[in-house]
Formats: C-alpha cells, structure tokens, sequence
C-alpha cells in the first residue's frame, strides 16, 4: 500500500516509533490516517463551506479511537473524507493528521468546522490551515456547555449557514459499528481497516448512483412537501411586493406575523430546488426558520414564487392578447 503512487495512507506511526517533528507525540502513541483519492476529491469539491469532525470508540479491540472528516455533497448527503486511528485524541495528534491533508490540498480551506465541545479539533485545525473559519459545535453535543458557547450553536448565530447538528457523522459511525460490523467489536486492526475502506467504496458507489439515477433525499422530500403546503396558503396569508423585497403576512388573533423574502441567484442551477416552481435553495432567501435554519425552501418562497408565476402568465396572456386582437 505504501509503494503505491496513489498512496491512501497520509500518516503511519506504529507503537514504540517516533515521530522527529511533533516531540509531544509519545513513543506509546499509535496513529494510522487513510484518506484515498476519491475522498480527496471530494473534499476539495465540498469541503469549501463545511467540514465535520467527530471521533468515536469501540472499533476494536485495543481501544484506538476513530477520528472521521466528513463533508456534505450537493445533496446534503454526509461523506467521509479521511479517518485517522489513534490511541488517544488530543491536539498534538490531531495536528500531525491535519498538516498530512494539509500536504495532500495545499490550498484548501474551510468556512466552517463542526464539532463536539471539545478544544483539540479547533486547535489542532488552526496549527495547520490558519484560523480563517467559524467554528461551531453540533448543538447534540452542546448541553454541556450551554451558556458559555452560546456563539457557537446557538440558531441565531448560524442564520443562512445551512447546518444544523451533526448527525451525518453519528449515523456514519453507527453505519461502521452496527451495520458493517454487526455490533461486534473487531479483534484485529487490519480487519477493521479493511471494513472502514469497504464502507468507504460503499458510500462512494452510493453517491455515483445517485448522480446517475437521480435520488429523492429528505432535503427535497421536505421542499416537495413545503410546495404542496404553500398551496393552502392564499385564504391565510397576505402578501405585498416592494422595491427591494417580498412580505407574507399572517394574522393570529391580535398578533401579526410577517416573512421577508429576498430575491437572490434565480440563475443557479444546483440539486436543492423546487421543479414546480423551477428556483432552487439560492433563488430566494426567507426570514422564517425553516429557510434560516433547516434550510429548505420554505412554504413562504413557494408561496411568492407561485404568485410571480401566475402574475408573468397574466402579462403573457395580456401581450399576446394586444398582438392578436380578435377581429
């Protein structure tokens, strides 16, 4: 595997070897990182907005600990990227991990870093790609620290960021524990590994399908049903155009709810839309919490592009009246 000009290993330390250039990394320390070339890739394509880290236990039998990198593709589907064994997690084993992927994409760098509520993966992170990034905490992990982070997971501080928690990673180890190994704690390292590159190739194959095929992910399963309930909403809601933006309206009782709607890219092409209304998740932005904060394209867009449509197919029907009149 070393020999190979694709080499998937980005770090090898064995038990009892040294690393010259990380002194803090003990003769005792183990630590294995794999990251292949469809995953570089990946990380290159996806990996500008998001990157997510997490580690887990339990893989096998001599307690190494199990470090996954994911990121989200088009289809906000959760992909592993690099995976490091290791006998311990801490920021000085972490660093030598980052600084390898680090090598592998030069210039690469991340506007976010998901994580738990520990400091080594922020820190280790800036030691090797700097500290342009916005780190936030899954907020599954945050109850712990609730009032001193509140920056980190809190919904208002992540408005329009389009990441919620962290459970791609969760499901992903639950993937590696109960599904591939059975719920068994694998006796051999080697055994483990090649059921981490197996699952890998698995996930990989996965993702060509789905290009190839098309897939109905639970993002578009939501926005389909935001359609269909944006279409009960013109006997509950008002709506007003002005210059710069669109309001929907709603009044409960004595209380008056209103929505701000922005137009954004309505030229962007990307998996995340509406085919009804034809706009996708950037044609449009809405100051509600579904848009903000689950990101999904929200009954009220629906609801605003519905009435833009019938107005357009109002002045289509009005010019082509004006030049073929009747005789």
């Amino acid at each position: 595997m070393q020999g190979n000009t694709k080499n998937p290993v980005l770090l090898y330390k064995p038990v009892g070897g040294e690393m010259d250039n990380y002194s803090r990394i003990d003769k005792r320390d183990f630590l294995l990182a794999i990251m292949n070339d469809a995953q570089e890739k990946l990380l290159e394509l996806y990996g500008k907005n998001c990157v997510m880290i997490d580690s887990t236990h339990g893989t096998n039998q001599y307690n190494f600990q199990l470090t996954t990198l994911m990121v989200h593709d088009e289809n906000h589907e959760g992909m592993p990227i690099a995976t490091l064994f290791s006998s311990r997690v801490t920021t000085e084993i972490l660093i030598p991990f980052f600084i390898e992927i680090k090598k592998r994409v030069p210039n690469f760098t991340t506007n976010v870093l998901m994580s738990d509520d520990t400091n080594s993966f922020p820190n280790a992170w800036k030691e090797a790609f700097g500290n342009d990034f916005k780190h936030l905490l899954c907020s599954w992990h945050v109850i712990r620290n609730w009032n001193s982070n509140a920056r980190k997971w809190a919904y208002c501080y992540r408005n329009g960021l389009g990441i919620n928690t962290n459970m791609k990673l969760e499901r992903w180890h639950c993937q590696l524990k109960y599904e591939e190994a059975g719920g068994t704690i694998m006796k051999r390292l080697d055994k483990t590994i090649s059921l981490l590159l197996a699952a890998i190739a698995k996930k990989l194959l996965s993702r060509v399908i789905s290009i190839e095929r098309g897939k109905l992910t639970s993002r578009v399963a939501l926005i389909r049903k935001r359609h269909k309930g944006s279409e009960e909403m013109d006997s509950k809601y008002d709506y007003i155009q002005c210059d710069e933006k669109h309001i929907v309206t709603k009044s409960e009782g004595s209380s008056i709810f209103t929505y701000d709607i922005l137009e954004g890219n309505r030229s962007c092409r990307c998996p995340i839309r509406c085919e009804e209304c034809n706009i996708c998740i950037h044609s449009f932005s809405c100051t509600c919490v579904d848009y903000c904060i689950r990101f999904v394209i929200c009954k009220h867009i629906h609801f605003i592009q519905q009435k833009n449509n019938l107005m357009n197919s109002v002045t289509e029907d009005l010019q082509q009246t004006q030049h073929n009149p009747t005789v």
